[in-house]
């Protein structure tokens, strides 16, 4: 992970310090950097996950590779296959609200 963003436990990607884009607006780099050009996120900001990725600060997920890249991924060890898990279909549940939260008709 990048000595810039921090990630939380709900997946959001939050800057620790100052991040900076180049002129270009290609690379991220730290506060203070010779070609920061472009604020891209103050400490504590939330940066979005296309950002990270497309800037380098994360690894893609397997999700967003191409079929090449993630049979790569596997062949040198970097990621690793699952299967995948039977899903129990929920049970229907009725329309109608038990007794106890149905209200009382009046009477005429």
């Amino acid at each position: 992970m990048s000595k810039l963003i921090d990630t939380e436990d709900s997946g959001r990607i939050v800057a620790k310090k100052q991040i900076w884009l180049t002129a270009d607006k290609s690379r991220a780099v730290p506060d203070g950097h010779p070609e920061a050009a472009h604020l891209m996120a103050a400490a504590g900001h939330v940066v979005s996950h296309a950002d990270a990725v497309r800037l380098g600060l994360v690894k893609p997920e397997p999700e967003t590779m191409t079929n090449e890249e993630a049979q790569a991924a596997v062949a040198s060890g970097e990621a690793e296959i699952h299967e995948e898990a039977e899903v129990e279909p929920e049970e229907k549940k009725s329309m109608i609200p038990p007794a106890s939260l149905r209200k009382a008709r009046k009477k005429k």
